[in-house]
């Protein structure tokens, strides 16, 4: 044990070092359930999509035991995008499909490892790197396809663009977990003299009709817009297991992904979520009480910290004990700085009293009845996504005010929820009921001065 908080301590300084590098002006999001640390740059938030498009990963000392539950033990490799990182570059294959630059733009230089994005998946990258995942490229793998048959499991992040020889080394593995959709989508040719690659089919290129520039059969790109992951599922394919959704917001603080990224030869882990909903039975919950206990003991949550062996077990879909799905979907990520306002407000406010806690327990009663619903229709309709924007907006900016005043008793609990709840009341029924009123009683003196007139 002493060496895991030897290792894990190594890992943080060495981690300081690159946090530095990637921003002076980092700070760290305040989130004890999260299984790992996370800082954030605000130069990297990105207003029209939601959320931060780079952050940086740290492991937590008090983790440890989770992590040596979740490390690599096997003979696993981690192939890095690094292809797909260069192509989202600027002056890159996206300026040519936006019709900012021409042809020339569809051939770009090699970026260095690590330096990517939320495109590239480098959450996921930084996530399995602490966990002891080896890491090679896509240059690797085309220099030498063979160097796939070392492993006996390949996990294939968000590599969206390779090379024939990849694409065909891949397939031909016979144990590949697609952690991300829209992999394997275009053909691209690299240069290794000029360390380049040039797009050479797909995504509609060198024909508007070509989609998936291998025509491949497995192709599930149309899920790559599901980044809550919220009912994630791993379903097996020819050689291997595909993820359905895009889990680059949710793997640094889901601890059963990163389980049944590793234990991909068990069913129950990648399929948890699907055959059991939220409830295990207690036969097999004895897999999952060395995760939940290794979760429970960072958890402040009481209600997660008491979790009982009896005959049925909850499970939380993963360690933040459950969100504003509605206010997820509308922000595009738990890392928006108005999900981390209302985060702060619950932790930091409500859940410190007893009224605030129970006024939460009944509003989750409530809320979760039907807020899953809400938010698969805001990733399904981008126009009702923008209806519920602005619906909301004005009341998480009111909602968020209580985060400057103190709450630090029952009484003021009570006193500013009630005004809070009277504020948007008025904003909600009130007002636009005194509008309509109004232009009512407006339209009609103006008919019956008509009528007099006449």
């Amino acid at each position: 044990m002493k060496i895991i908080y030897a290792l894990v301590s190594l890992l943080i300084v060495f981690s300081s070092f690159e946090i530095f590098a990637f921003g002076q002006s980092m700070t760290e999001v305040d989130n004890d359930k999260y299984i790992f640390r996370i800082f954030v740059d605000q130069k990297y938030y990105d207003s029209e999509k939601g959320f931060y498009t780079k952050i940086s990963v740290q492991p937590r000392v008090d983790y440890s035991n989770l992590y040596d539950l979740l490390k690599n033990e096997e003979n696993a490799v981690v192939i890095y995008p690094i292809f797909t990182q260069s192509a989202y570059s600027e002056n890159g294959f996206y300026d040519y499909y936006h019709k900012l630059c021409d042809e020339q733009c569809l051939e770009v230089p090699i970026r260095q490892i690590g330096d990517g994005n939320y495109n590239s998946s480098d959450i996921s990258y930084q996530v399995l790197k602490i966990l002891g995942y080896p890491v090679i490229t896509d240059v690797d793998v085309d220099r030498d396809p063979t160097i796939l048959d070392s492993y006996d499991k390949v996990i294939v992040l968000h590599n969206e663009y390779v090379t024939k020889k990849e694409f065909n080394a891949i397939t031909s593995h016979t144990n590949v977990i697609y952690l991300y959709p829209n992999a394997l989508y275009a053909e691209v040719q690299y240069d290794e003299s000029s360390n380049k690659i040039k797009l050479i089919r797909g995504h509609n290129y060198p024909e508007q009709s070509i989609t998936n520039g291998f025509d491949w059969e497995s192709d599930n790109s149309s899920q790559e817009y599901d980044t809550e992951c919220f009912s994630w599922q791993m379903y097996e394919i020819k050689n291997g297991l595909m993820l359905n959704c895009y889990p680059e917001q949710i793997i640094f603080k889901d601890a059963f992904i990163l389980m049944a990224i590793k234990h991909s030869d068990d069913p129950f882990w990648w399929n948890i979520s699907q055959k059991y909903g939220t409830m295990i039975p207690s036969d097999e919950y004895q897999k999952l009480k060395p995760v939940l206990d290794s979760l429970n003991t960072n958890i402040r949550n009481t209600e997660s910290q008491n979790i009982q062996n009896t005959e049925n077990q909850n499970i939380p879909k993963n360690t933040s004990d459950g969100g504003c799905l509605i206010a997820t979907a509308t922000y595009g990520s738990e890392l928006a700085p108005q999900i981390q306002q209302l985060r702060e407000l619950r932790d930091e406010q409500l859940l410190r009293t007893e009224s605030g806690s129970n006024f939460m327990y009944g509003f989750n009663q409530f809320y979760y009845s039907f807020s899953p619903t809400i938010a698969d229709w805001e990733r399904e309709s981008p126009v009702f996504k923008e209806s519920v924007r602005i619906a909301i907006t004005p009341m998480i900016y009111s909602i968020s005010m209580l985060n400057y005043v103190d709450m630090d008793s029952e009484a003021k609990v009570l006193g500013y929820g009630i005004s809070l709840i009277l504020l948007n009341v008025g904003m909600y029924l009130v007002a636009p009921a005194v509008v309509i009123y109004k232009v009512r009683k407006f339209k009609f003196k103006r008919t019956h001065l008509g009528v007099l007139k006449i």
